[in-house]
């Protein structure tokens, strides 16, 4: 029977390496067709019943700051097959360490564990839960580009977001898509939020101007590691607006000059 399969020490490995990656019990099984009992009796440390997340949990900026995170970093996972529905979130290993770990913080708040894993110069997170791929759905539309495999997001109905959900998506964005100024003695000025999707640049400035942020938008000819004839979009926060919001925002950047 499949379930008495002699399994080799390389399907072994396999299976160690599935469950770590966060794929299912049953999603093992049926990729490796081999049964559930054996597939928990090799990876059984990294096969701990999954608990269902708690959004509940989070404060609203806390869901906020999820959010923006993924609309400047993130990706839908969606395998069906494999039984994988969540998110993954790719920062740099070397300068985003301690947003990684808030973002572990978050999850484990909320009921759920994250997965670390380093690929390249990247250190990409993910968390799998289809109640976070629901949460998500919510707020932002996302679409492929033309010709491209690169997804172009969208915020939905934005213009109604509570405004503490707004200052931890901002705080989100500054953490992925954005830059905090700063002076040789480490005091911070103001910040930058960079996008190629002008009209999610638009939405970002709305969002802004809701919390009394004075911000700009100012395209520019996309500089790096690829040819576009795309424009980018820097949204500048002036470095008053910035001090004016200390106390209220949860940016990871913006803490490490405080």
């Amino acid at each position: 029977m499949r379930a008495h399969k002699r399994l080799s020490e390389e399907e072994k490995a396999k299976i160690k390496k599935l469950a770590q990656e966060g794929l299912s019990l049953e999603g093992i099984s049926s990729i490796l067709d081999v049964g559930k009992s054996t597939v928990y009796y090799h990876a059984k440390q990294y096969c701990r019943k999954q608990t269902a997340l708690n959004l509940d949990a989070l404060a609203m900026k806390e869901k906020g700051y999820i959010l923006g995170i993924f609309v400047g970093d993130g990706n839908l996972i969606l395998r069906a097959r494999n039984g994988q529905y969540g998110i993954k979130i790719t920062l740099d290993k070397n300068n985003d360490q301690d947003i990684a770990g808030f973002m572990h913080t978050l999850f484990r708040k909320a009921g759920k564990k994250t997965l670390k894993r380093i690929e390249e110069n990247s250190l990409c997170l993910r968390a799998f839960s289809i109640k976070l791929v629901e949460f998500v759905l919510d707020y932002v539309s996302i679409t492929k580009k033309d010709n491209s495999q690169r997804n172009v997001k969208s915020l939905i109905n934005w213009k109604d977001w509570p405004l503490d959900f707004k200052i931890g998506f901002v705080s989100g964005l500054i953490d992925s898509d954005g830059y905090v100024y700063h002076s040789k003695s480490g005091k911070h000025y103001g910040a930058v939020i960079k996008t190629n999707n002008q009209s999610l640049g638009n939405q970002i400035q709305s969002i802004l101007g809701d919390l009394r942020f004075n911000a700009s938008i100012h395209a520019h000819e996309f500089h790096g590691t690829y040819e576009t004839k795309s424009l980018c979009y820097n949204i500048y926060i002036p470095s008053k607006e910035m001090w004016r919001s200390c106390q209220d925002l949860i940016s990871v950047k913006h803490a490490r000059h405080h």
